[in-house]
């Protein structure tokens, strides 16, 4: 395993645990959303799994974004999103709900000011 530098993600070992790990958060935010959507529950974990996610990633950028986490998975997320909140919006308490589809959609905004696009893709190919 070789090192690059002394840095906390110096080496090759340190960026492929990384990558499991966002790999990781990654499948528990689709799992647990559909999860959610399927039992008709009025909570999701979805975005605080993005939130985490790009915090690791704007730590790591180099290492983590376009690899682990891509416009392809951030278009899926936010369509996730969209279908959980159709199906089970009117159980979240009416006065969290505005709360609940804006914080979603400042992280879909944050996300795609990373990726460099000012909308979701559809095509498929990252920028």
């Amino acid at each position: 395993m070789p090192y690059w530098n002394g840095s906390p993600i110096g080496n090759d070992y340190a960026v492929n645990q990384l990558g499991v790990s966002l790999l990781q958060i990654k499948k528990r935010m689709f799992e647990t959303t559909s999860r959610a959507i399927d039992d008709l529950f009025p909570e999701q974990a979805l975005v605080v799994h993005l939130r985490a996610l790009r915090a690791i990633i704007e730590l790591f950028p180099k290492e983590s974004l376009h690899v682990s986490f891509t416009v392809d998975d951030l278009n899926s997320a936010e369509a996730l999103f969209r279908q959980w909140y159709l199906k089970v919006g009117k159980r979240i308490p009416a006065k969290y709900r505005t709360q609940v589809q804006r914080d979603a959609e400042a992280e879909f905004r944050a996300f795609r000011l990373l990726f460099g696009i000012d909308e979701p893709r559809t095509d498929g190919k990252d920028p």
